[in-house]
């Protein structure tokens, strides 16, 4: 890039003490935001795995340069010209994906973006503006530059007088390189950029530029100033940005920074990089695009990075499902086959389980065993042995491909057969142990172990044993032997444990009480379960069968209770207990009223007794009042709903209660005299209404003459109209006049009177 003239250096400052070989990479773009502003990025990228991270703080420093691009060293003017900048955002970078190839290596890379906005530029400036980032070190361990260790690095941009003239946006790399490409494997990056102003775009291999020195590194040079041009961290930046590294020569060069065969190279037009690299190691790569509009240079960006080329393994694995892996290991420590170790007892036809992965990149299958049988493409292997002895085999994954292929070895024991058998014994009525023989059988030389579980929760070793169930229930009984081999087998029988209860136990909530009474059964008897068969006996003509039912008595009396219990293999057991509950008679609550609606004229109900069985009463009027006579009569105080509880008691001492709720409507009602002699007499001066209002809203009375002319109105109930225009004016003349009234009664209802007034003198 040539740079004749810039107004802005950007130096992005990491801590003077620590080394910078954590970096790996960086790029410097823009944007134009109109008005002589422009949005500017740094993207920074650095290997995570090291104990180094980005700083928190990017130090921002102005450069001013004149017309003829001379620019000043600046370095002694006062401070006012830093801005820091924190980053905007700290990432992580997708590792490569290899396909069916594994990096030996874990790649670890984390992307810093610090951004910021610049402005004061003229559109139409003469001069270019440069924003740069310098810092020093790279990895000491990369190959095809000169003094790694010692070159730093510069990210630069230059925003042209084309571009500050058209307010164009630089362009921006759509993705960042694989950090690990695999030696010997075809590389097919998409290095292309994306342009927001949709210029032309050229891409091309050129040389990282060096920034920076090791002054102030304690790992390098501590002695001096870190922030001066030969400083570990400039500050300002230098103005040497087109001092580029040295590649070592004849092997490496700008254009052709790696080995390879082909080597490796980038397309002008697409940006795809391609290539084979044939030498392991650490390489340091510049891409640069230039954009170009109707055939003139806009501008460029650079980016530079480093490629790890590493010796790859394939994903895939062979495995199988087995009893015991074995890994085998070289002097290495590298694992160069695993041995699947699997044992078969009594079992001469077995089938392997393939447990390979990746599957998507498994395309063969081979399975090989010793006593010749060979299996091609099935995933899972069906092999049958001749008989007891060892074997061996082997699974294959993609054989005949060169690469992406990978084998398992595989072992097999076929030992003596072994089989687990047991016999169990019981009452099936009484309750008592269940008895349980061991019959099991083998091949080997002798069973060493038996194993029960009971099916209840608990267990026992015992080659033969009686058990005593503390509950019904269907169980399944568990054994499993173990011979001299470790051979196993397990035999399961269900067994069902229902003995009859060896007597019934019931209990009661209550004795009784007054009708209708709900009584609560609870049955103790045990064993008991939800297979048994129940049957309860009320004695009153009602039956359940619940274990423990709830039972509500309608009718008074005296009544025994009966429980018979039937166990699922037909033992029975039964008791009764005689006049075990007794219920009282209960009265009947009821009455009616009369009327069956009141007003707050007429508030006054007679209550009419309709119960039944009862000997005493006792009624509350809505918390107004109360009675203790059979038919009494009450005068309600206020008007609206109304509740009359009525509580009789029987000889028996039982209660009932009935309520009933009546509606105490408010009287309203209002007459309108025909005439009246406002003669100021003091008899008839008045037109106005009588009657009874109370609780009326939204009144409004009107008078109108004979030409629709309103002379009176009011929403005063107690104002009527004294025979003058609005009460106030001139005397109206004698003749006949049109009234309107109108009201809501206390239930909202509306009313509308029409009528003549005839005013007489």
């Amino acid at each position: 890039m040539q740079i004749r003239f810039f107004g802005f250096l950007l130096c992005l400052f990491f801590s003077f003490q620590l080394s910078a070989t954590h970096i790996i990479g960086g790029e410097v773009t823009y944007e134009c935001l109109g008005n002589g502003q422009y949005l500017v990025e740094f993207h920074l990228y650095r290997d995570c795995a090291t104990d180094v991270d980005f700083d928190n703080v990017g130090i921002l420093t102005y450069f001013i340069c004149d017309a003829n691009g001379a620019c000043s060293d600046n370095r002694t003017q006062e401070d006012g010209t830093v801005l820091r900048v924190a980053p905007r955002e700290i990432r992580p970078v997708a590792p490569p994906d290899l396909e069916c190839l594994v990096a030996p290596v874990d790649a670890c890379v984390e992307e810093a973006i610090y951004a910021f906005e610049i402005d004061g530029f003229n559109p139409m400036s003469e001069n270019s503006y440069v924003i740069a980032f310098q810092r020093c070190c790279r990895n000491g361990t990369i190959l095809n530059i000169e003094n790694p260790e010692f070159s730093g690095s510069t990210y630069v941009v230059e925003i042209n007088p084309p571009s500050q003239a058209s307010c164009n946006s630089s362009p921006v790399f759509n993705s960042f390189p694989p950090t690990i490409i695999c030696n010997n494997e075809p590389i097919n990056f998409d290095h292309s950029a994306s342009d927001p102003d949709g210029d032309s775009l050229v891409y091309f291999f050129c040389s990282p530029l060096l920034g920076g020195g090791t002054v102030g590194d304690v790992n390098l040079d501590p002695t001096g100033d870190a922030r001066s041009c030969d400083g570990v961290s400039p500050e300002p930046a230098c103005t040497n940005l087109e001092e580029e590294v040295v590649f070592i020569s004849p092997t490496y060069s700008a254009a052709a920074p790696m080995a390879g065969n082909p080597v490796i190279s980038i397309d002008s037009v697409t940006g795809l990089i391609t290539g084979i690299p044939n030498i392991q190691g650490q390489f340091v790569v510049g891409v640069c695009v230039e954009e170009y509009r109707d055939g003139q240079l806009m501008g460029s960006i650079q980016r530079d990075f480093q490629f790890n080329v590493a010796a790859c393994i394939q994903s895939i694995t062979a495995q199988i499902q087995s009893d015991d892996v074995q890994e085998n290991i070289d002097q290495n420590g590298n694992v160069i086959s695993r041995d699947f170790n699997l044992t078969f007892c009594g079992q001469e036809t077995v089938t392997f389980i393939n447990e390979s992965f990746d599957r998507a990149f498994i395309s063969d299958i081979l399975w090989e065993f010793d006593e010749g049988t060979i299996i091609n493409d099935n995933w899972d292997a069906e092999v049958m042995f001749p008989g007891q002895g060892d074997y061996a085999g082997k699974l294959f994954l993609n054989p005949n491909s060169p690469q992406c292929i990978d084998s398992a070895n595989i072992f097999v024991k076929i030992l003596p057969d072994i089989t687990a058998d047991f016999s169990q014994s019981f009452d099936s009525c009484t309750i008592g142990p269940v008895s349980f023989v061991d019959a099991s059988s083998t091949e080997a030389v002798a069973i060493t172990n038996w194993q029960w579980n009971l099916g209840d929760g608990n267990t026992s070793n015992q080659q033969n044993l009686a058990y005593q169930y503390a509950n019904a229930g269907n169980f399944d009984i568990s054994l499993t032997v173990t011979d001299n081999n470790g051979c196993q087998d397990t035999e399961t029988v269900r067994i069902i444990y229902a003995p009859a209860p060896q007597s019934v136990s019931i209990v009661q909530n209550t004795e009784g009480g007054c009708n209708p009474t709900p009584i609560i059964f609870t049955n103790n008897s045990t064993p008991i379960s939800a297979d048994y068969d129940i049957l309860w006996d009320f004695g009153d003509g009602n039956t359940s069968t619940e274990i423990s039912p709830t039972h509500i008595y309608e009718e008074p009396g005296i009544f025994s209770v009966s429980l018979s219990i039937e166990s699922p293999l037909g033992c029975e057991v039964d008791a009764e207990y005689p006049d075990l509950i007794e219920i009282l008679e209960s009265p009947e609550a009821d009455f009616s009223l009369m009327p069956e609606e009141l007003s707050s004229a007429n508030p006054t109900v007679q209550v009419n007794d309709r119960s039944f069985n009862a000997i005493d009463w006792f009624y509350n009027f809505n918390n107004q009042g109360t009675s203790t006579t059979a038919n009494p009569s009450f005068t309600f105080r206020d008007t609206g709903q109304q509740q009359i509880i009525q509580i009789v008691t029987a000889l028996s001492g039982c209660m009932d209660t009935s309520i009933q709720f009546i509606d105490v409507i408010p009287f309203v009602q209002w007459f309108m005299p025909n005439a009246f002699t406002p003669t100021r007499d003091g008899v008839n001066d008045i037109f106005i209404g009588n009657g009874s209002l109370e609780g009326a809203t939204n009144f409004n009375f009107t008078i109108w003459n004979r030409w629709g002319e309103l002379v009176f109105e009011t929403s005063n109930i107690n104002e009527g109209w004294n025979g003058r225009k609005g009460n106030a004016g001139r005397d109206s003349p004698a003749g006949v006049y049109l009234y309107a009234l109108s009201y809501r009664t206390p239930r909202g209802e509306k009313v509308q009177m029409e009528g003549f007034a005839t005013l007489i003198r």
